[in-house]
C-alpha cells in the first residue's frame, strides 16, 4: 500500500518570492577559494553556503582564474556584475587619444582623462555625462609590485606573459627629419588589416579569443598582464577560461610593464637594423641594374618583424622582467653582470646602426638617436586631433576587411573527406615524405570524425526526405 504523503503546511513566507542572490567579485573569490582550500565541498554545498544556485557555482568555478585575482581591498571587489560602458564611444575616442598621448610620453593625470572624456562627450552629443576616476597615483607603484607578486607565484613563469601594443614606420629610412604626412605609413606588430593602422576593442577582443583558444589546446592556464588603456576592455560576451587578464593602474606601466622597460626598444633597433641592410643591398642593385630601388612591401616588414622579435636574446626579455620588480622575490635575482651586458648589448646595437645609416647614399642622414626615436616624434607632434578621433570612432567600431582577403569557401564533408582520403594514402605509400605512426594516426583519427559525420547527416537528410513524402 502507498505511503501516504503528508501535505505540507503552506505558510506566509513560502508565498513569498525568493529573493535572487547576486555575489560581489569578493564573495565569487571566496567561493573559488572555499572549492581549492576544501576540495570535497561539493557544488551542492557550495551553493547552500553562499544561497545561490549550482549552475551559477559551475559558471563561478569555469572562471575561477579570474575571481581569485580579484583584490579584495579594491573597489573593483565590491561590484556585483560586470557592466559594458555606458558610454562605449566615449571609451573608445578615449583609448585612442590615450595610445597617442602615451607614445608622445605624455604623463596623464586622472585629472586630464576626466577632462578630455567630456571633450569627446561634448563631441558626440551626449548629455549628462559624469567622468569617472579611473586613476591611481604613483604612490601605489610598490603596493602594485606587491600584488603582482603575490599573482605570479601561483603560475609557472612561463606561463606569465605581457602584451602591449607598438606602432612602427615600418619602410621608413633615415634620410632627414623632415617627415610628412603623406609619406608615413605604420604597420602594428600585430597585423590587422584596417584604414588607420590603430588597436580597436573589436581587435583586442579576436586576439584575446585567439589566445584563449591556443592555451587551451595547450592545456595552460595563463596569466596575461597589460595596461588597463580603455582599448583593452573586454567585452562581456568573452568568455575566456584558460587567460587571467591583469590590468595595470593607469601612470604606473612605465614602471611596471616590461614591455615598457626595454624589451619594444630591442625589438625596433633589431628592426631598423634589418630595414637597413636591406635597403642598402636595393640601392646597390638598383645601381647595377640602372634602375629605381625596389619598395619594401607589407609583407617584407612582416618577415622583419618576425627575424626582429627572434633576435633578442632570452636573457634581455629576462632581465626587462626583473628590471620591473614584479616577480616574486625567489626570481628576482640579478647580477650586476646581467645588467652590464644588457647595456653593453644596447650600446653594440646603436653603434651597428649608425654603421649602417652611414652607408647610406644621404647627405644629412638621421643620427642613431634620432632614427630609434623616430616614432615618438611622429607621436608627439603629428597625432591624431579630436575632431578625427570622433569621425574615427563613429565610422570604424569594426575591423575592416582587408581588400586583398576574399571569404573562406568551405569545402563539403565529401570533399573533406575525398582529400583526407588522399593523404592517407599518399604518405602510407610514399618513399620520400616519411611519417611515423602516431602522426599517421592523428590523420586516420581525423578522416574518421569527418566520416561519422558525413554519414550521420546522410542519415539526417535521409530521415528528413522520408519525413516530407508522409
Amino acid at each position: 500500500m502507498p505511503q501516504l504523503q503528508r501535505k505540507r503546511k503552506i505558510t506566509h513566507d513560502s508565498l513569498q518570492p525568493k529573493k535572487r542572490v547576486v555575489l560581489m567579485h569578493t564573495q565569487k573569490r571566496q567561493l573559488c577559494l572555499d572549492s581549492q582550500k576544501t576540495p570535497r565541498l561539493t557544488q551542492q554545498e557550495l551553493a547552500a553556503i553562499f544561497q545561490i544556485k549550482q549552475n551559477t557555482v559551475s559558471d563561478i568555478l569555469k572562471n575561477k582564474d579570474k575571481w581569485l585575482l580579484v583584490n579584495p581591498n579594491s573597489a573593483e571587489a565590491n561590484k556585483q556584475r560586470e557592466r559594458p560602458p555606458s558610454f562605449p564611444q566615449v571609451e573608445e575616442a578615449l583609448a585612442l587619444w590615450l595610445t597617442n598621448a602615451l607614445a608622445a610620453g605624455v604623463i596623464i593625470s586622472g585629472d586630464i582623462l576626466r577632462e578630455k572624456a567630456k571633450i569627446f562627450a561634448r563631441g558626440f552629443e551626449i548629455d549628462n555625462f559624469t567622468a569617472s576616476n579611473g586613476c591611481a597615483p604613483l604612490e601605489t607603484l610598490e603596493e602594485e609590485r606587491r600584488k603582482l607578486r603575490e599573482i605570479i607565484k601561483n603560475y609557472d613563469l612561463n606561463d606569465v606573459f605581457n602584451c602591449d601594443e607598438t606602432a612602427d614606420l615600418y619602410s621608413y629610412i633615415p634620410k632627414s627629419t623632415n617627415i610628412t604626412r603623406k609619406k608615413k605609413e605604420e604597420l602594428p606588430v600585430n597585423y590587422y588589416w584596417n584604414s588607420t593602422a590603430w588597436m580597436q576593442v573589436s581587435i583586442w577582443n579576436d586576439y584575446l579569443a585567439k589566445l584563449d583558444a591556443r592555451m587551451r589546446l595547450q592545456r595552460r592556464k595563463i596569466l596575461l598582464i597589460v595596461d588597463n588603456a580603455p582599448v583593452h576592455v573586454i567585452n562581456e560576451n568573452l568568455n575566456l577560461t584558460n587567460v587571467a587578464v591583469h590590468f595595470l593602474p593607469p601612470n604606473t606601466t612605465s614602471h611596471l610593464q616590461p614591455c615598457d622597460a626595454g624589451i619594444i626598444n630591442s625589438f625596433k633597433a633589431q628592426y631598423r637594423k634589418l630595414l637597413i641592410r636591406n635597403r642598402i643591398e636595393a640601392y646597390e642593385i638598383s645601381q647595377e641594374l640602372n634602375k629605381g630601388a625596389t619598395p619594401l612591401n607589407i609583407h617584407d616588414a612582416i618577415n622583419f618583424s618576425s627575424d626582429a622579435w627572434n633576435s633578442i636574446s632570452q636573457r634581455t626579455i629576462s632581465n626587462c622582467w626583473r628590471h620591473t620588480g614584479i616577480l616574486p622575490q625567489d626570481d628576482m635575482d640579478e647580477s650586476d653582470d646581467e645588467t652590464d651586458d644588457d647595456d653593453d648589448q644596447a650600446i653594440r646595437d646603436e653603434m651597428e646602426l649608425q654603421d649602417l645609416i652611414d652607408q647610406l647614399p644621404f647627405n644629412d642622414p638621421m643620427n642613431v638617436e634620432e632614427f630609434l626615436h623616430i616614432d615618438d616624434f611622429l607621436k608627439g607632434n603629428e597625432g591624431l586631433t579630436d575632431d578625427e578621433i570622433i569621425s574615427m570612432v563613429k565610422s570604424n567600431n569594426e575591423p575592416e576587411i582587408d581588400p586583398n582577403e576574399g571569404p573562406m569557401e568551405i569545402i563539403s564533408k565529401r570533399e573533406a573527406l575525398d582529400h583526407l582520403d588522399n593523404l592517407v594514402v599518399f604518405f602510407e605509400y610514399s618513399s620520400d615524405v616519411s611519417v611515423n605512426p602516431s602522426e599517421l594516426s592523428i590523420l586516420q583519427k581525423l578522416r574518421h570524425q569527418v566520416l561519422k559525420s558525413y554519414i550521420n547527416s546522410s542519415k539526417q537528410i535521409t530521415l528528413d526526405n522520408f519525413v516530407q513524402t508522409l
